[in-house]
């Protein structure tokens, strides 16, 4: 959780130099915004066809609901992060284990999102977070928009994992 934390500094510093907003507001993951409490969370993953797996945990001030969706062609895992002492969600973490392409992905994000933040801004931030990203993570693309919020895709040498993230309650 503090490597996440740690890199909105970095974030906010890359945005606010290279002022590259997404055309959208980012507002959470699909119809669970930002801001939701655990009950409405665990409601939202039902409604959308989601399993939860296992017990809500309770971690460093934060509950985490694993869930999975998917058939045998798109599978995922996501991890909801609610902060506990005021009760809103503020990070989720899709993991893509077996994604063979990233194009749809991507597109998807693009239509919604507008384009990502540009190559050198990317780089730059990069440099900026990696030390404290996982070692296999080989690149990342970043959408921000004006209220502090970010969707980030992590490239991993096997899979691709999509952050979407409101440094306001986390």
């Amino acid at each position: 959780m503090k490597i996440f934390i740690n890199h909105l500094l970095a974030l906010v510093f890359v945005f606010s130099v290279h002022n590259v907003f997404a055309d959208n507001a980012i507002s959470g993951f699909e119809n669970i915004p930002f801001g939701a409490p655990l009950e409405v969370v665990q409601k939202e993953i039902l409604k959308k066809g989601m399993t939860q797996t296992g017990l809500v945990k309770e971690e460093d001030g934060y509950h985490i609901v694993q869930a999975s969706r998917g058939d045998k062609w798109n599978k995922s895992t996501l991890t909801f992060i609610i902060d506990k002492k005021s009760d809103q969600l503020g990070l989720v973490i899709e993991d893509f284990t077996e994604l063979l392409s990233d194009k749809a992905l991507i597109k998807q994000m693009t239509d919604q999102y507008g384009k990502p933040l540009g190559e050198k801004a990317t780089e730059t931030l990069f440099e900026k977070i990696k030390a404290g990203l996982p070692a296999d993570v080989e690149r990342i693309t970043v959408w921000a928009d004006k209220q502090d919020r970010f969707v980030r895709v992590l490239y991993f040498g096997s899979h691709v994992a999509v952050e979407y993230l409101d440094t306001n309650i986390l």
